[in-house]
């Protein structure tokens, strides 16, 4: 079971890094960290033990665990880049969490429930149940991310991050 998870967590870090590969060569670099929380007993200076949350590397997961994913965008450019869009696939034995995506800098973040053919803001996102009958998607039905960057400086950094719960 342990390995499986294990397998897991490789899977969605590999769905993602391949997102990146398909471009033709960039001045933008991504590399992608995955990270659990954990709750760790730690002592006071007076002696107490106080219950203190650390996002650490995720190694091994379970059912239940929440999931932070953390993409580092790089400009490897002379010049500052503009619009830069960066799109994460959200492996299907995850579920976003709700409002959990974000960026460092200003950014537009849209989300897709056809697999990143297409992206769009909550509210204009629809999904048909079996009946046929066509509804608002909910948060655990985005199956990608997507955000477009204003602008990463030259030779500069900018993080964006979501979080996911493992089914």
């Amino acid at each position: 079971m342990k390995q499986t998870l294990s397998a897991l967590i490789a899977t969605a870090l590999l769905s993602i890094t391949a997102a990146y590969a398909e471009a033709p060569k960039s001045p933008v670099t991504v590399t992608t960290a995955s990270y659990q929380l954990v709750i760790k007993k730690v002592k006071t200076k007076k002696g107490k033990i106080k219950k203190v949350k650390e996002w650490v590397k995720a190694t091994k997961v379970v059912p239940g665990t929440v999931v932070r994913y953390v993409d580092t965008v790089t400009n490897n450019a002379e010049a500052p880049l503009s619009s830069v869009a960066i799109k994460n696939p959200i492996n299907e034995h995850l579920a976003y969490v709700a409002h959990s995506a974000k960026a460092e800098t200003n950014a537009t973040i849209t989300y897709s429930v056809d697999g990143g053919k297409t992206f769009d803001v909550p509210a204009k996102l629809y999904v048909t149940d079996k009946k046929g009958k066509k509804h608002r998607a909910q948060p655990k039905q985005y199956n990608a991310i997507q955000w477009v960057i204003a602008e990463v400086p030259a030779k500069g950094k900018v993080k964006v991050e979501f979080k996911a719960k493992l089914k």
